[in-house]
């Protein structure tokens, strides 16, 4: 979480979706680290203060979630396959599985925003777009603080994988109306 005192704003990351991004551009316009890196707790002081987030789409935030898995695990020196499969297909199989629903970076983007309600929404998509709609923000650049090298979705994208995503994903394609084709 990120606390913008001088704007009276509060930058909840969605786990998955644009973290380090957004706390760059928290950072370079007055905003201090708050608990811990994916914090949803809201302190009192920024109580009634607007909060901000972000959504990513399910289908390359689903492949932001593998490729985590894989590199996290293999730190550890623990198979991936053991927690959510070899390969993507798998691992969109494991997101709907309650297994999944312990490790937070993998709920559904609908769940995580629930639990701190959020003014504003930005799509990682169009974030520039969406970042110049807030009064603070001062439209210089929004850096890509990507950290990923995961292959392109269309390398690893089954049918099969295509519904897991629709199934894990539903609440998060509404309401964020992303369409339920997969991006090119």
């Amino acid at each position: 979480m990120m606390i913008l005192r001088p704007h009276e704003a509060v930058i909840v990351s969605t786990p998955r979706a644009g973290t380090h991004t957004m706390y760059a551009v928290a950072g370079r316009h007055g905003g201090q680290r708050f608990g811990e890196f994916h914090e949803t707790a809201v302190p009192s002081e920024a109580a009634g203060w607007r909060r901000i987030t972000t959504c990513r789409n399910p289908y390359t935030r689903a492949l932001s979630i593998w490729e985590w898995a894989t590199v996290i695990r293999q730190r550890r020196q623990e198979t991936v396959a053991s927690i959510v499969g070899a390969d993507f297909t798998a691992c969109t199989r494991w997101l709907l599985t309650r297994q999944s629903r312990r490790w937070y970076a993998a709920w559904p983007q609908v769940a995580w925003h629930a639990r701190f309600d959020p003014h504003d929404v930005l799509h990682l998509e169009r974030l520039a777009d969406d970042l110049s709609t807030l009064s603070w923000y001062d439209g210089g650049p929004v850096p890509c603080e990507c950290r990923g090298k995961h292959p392109p979705l269309s390398a690893v994208l089954t049918d099969d994988a295509r519904l897991n995503i629709l199934a894990w994903a539903e609440a998060d394609f509404a309401a964020y109306g992303y369409p339920e084709e997969p991006p090119a």
